[in-house]
């Protein structure tokens, strides 16, 4: 893969969670391994998304709605042995178009009313949806959308919302890290591509947080949903192939 065409990508993935919060990896991994071996790439984006949760906590650091994060961590660390177990007894292809029906239908739903106040204060809900999130990491890697749907239907400002899906993604991204160094996939030709696209990866960044500041917050809890949507439609169609 020639260096302009990855510095492009892992700019782009960058630029896309620098706006929404999220997406890096959605962007990144399939284009990405087009061209590069899956075991490099997997854990070299693993250590962009660290790296994206990390600067982004830091500069929303005084957002975080902590006390709300533990029963949707919970039900999260809950969820993930559940999935690598679904994945070995259950048919992909129903369990991605089951996924993209829920996000799609509920993307659009949202997208026609907004957040009911004190909605986040009910326990319950954050550690199904957290279950949902943690099942989808251990089955797919894609913890991403039921936290999405969890955050979305917050009445909280935009800041609220993305500085707690960074504080959400960064338990999970540093679990990821973790694991592939532990099992050795964190190696030379890993880093040498981490930190020659690093410069890409912290311009997308920062031209993704500059949009994002031009953003209301109504406006991004519309992107949230969009994205929702999105995912779901990219559920269903991966789902024809099994």
């Amino acid at each position: 893969m020639a260096p302009w065409a990855a510095w492009l990508v892992v700019g782009g993935a960058a630029f896309v969670h620098g706006l929404a919060g999220f997406g890096s990896a959605l962007f990144a991994m399939p284009l990405l391994a087009l061209y590069l071996d899956l075991r490099t790439v997997s854990p070299a984006v693993a250590l962009m998304g660290l790296t994206l949760n990390l600067v982004l906590l830091w500069q929303l650091r005084g957002r975080v709605a902590w006390r709300h994060l533990p029963p949707v961590l919970a039900g999260a660390l809950a969820g993930v042995p559940v999935g690598v177990g679904i994945l070995r007894e259950w048919p992909v292809a129903w369990l991605k178009a089951v996924l993209g029906v829920v996000l799609v239908a509920y993307g659009a739903w949202r997208l026609r009313r907004r957040p009911t106040p004190g909605a986040g204060d009910r326990p319950w809900p954050a550690a199904l949806l957290g279950f949902a999130a943690g099942c989808l990491g251990g089955a797919f890697n894609t913890s991403g959308p039921p936290v999405i749907l969890w955050a979305g239907r917050q009445p909280w400002p935009k800041d609220t919302v993305k500085a707690t899906l960074q504080a959400f993604f960064l338990v999970l991204s540093a679990g990821v890290v973790a694991g592939h160094a532990w099992a050795g996939l964190i190696d030379a030709r890993v880093t040498a591509f981490y930190l020659s696209t690093l410069p890409a990866l912290l311009a997308g960044l920062a031209l993704g947080a500059f949009l994002y500041r031009r953003v209301t917050t109504e406006g991004y809890r519309d992107l949230l949903h969009l994205a929702l949507v999105g995912l779901g439609l990219l559920s269903l169609w991966s789902a024809r192939g099994g």
